[in-house]
This record gives structure tokens, sequence and C-alpha cells, in this order.
């Protein structure tokens, strides 16, 4: 099956993102995550949660501008197609 990730890249960050898990309730220590994130490296762009928060910020201001434009451009229309 074709796939528009690199396939290792998506098996890599499932690995790192249980092994993450794991450390967390305590079941391998920190410089075995430490290890396990060395060894499967994934050069995915992952952007920190404040980023990812403007990111969505900007996106919606972005889409609302565009969508309001349109509405300005489909309201105006109307009026001088219909004549009474």
């Amino acid at each position: 099956m074709s796939s528009a990730y690199n396939e290792t890249w998506v098996y890599n960050i499932a690995v790192i993102k249980e092994a993450k898990k794991w450390s967390k309730h305590g079941f391998i220590e920190k410089e075995q995550l430490t290890t396990i994130q060395q060894a499967y490296k994934v050069a995915f762009y992952h952007p920190n949660f404040t980023i990812r928060i403007l990111l969505f910020i900007a996106t919606l201001l972005a889409s609302s501008g565009v969508t309001g434009f349109f509405a300005l451009i489909i309201a105006d229309a109307g009026k001088g197609s219909i004549s009474l």
C-alpha cells in the first residue's frame, strides 16, 4: 500500500509514543526512553503546543477572511442581478 509518509518514520513515531507512555507509568527508566528516542529517529516536523495554537488561530483568521470576502462578493452580486 502506498502512503504519503515514510512508513519507517510512522513506525518510529508509534514506538516513541508507546515508550513515552511506558516511561510515564514507570515501566521503563528515563535512560531507556532516551536510548529509544535516539534509536528511532523521526524527521517529521513537530511544533510545540504554543506554535500549534498560534497556527490554529492564524488558520481561523485566514479562513474567516476568505469566507467573508466571498460572502461580500456573493451578497453584492445578488442585489444588482435581481431588480423589480
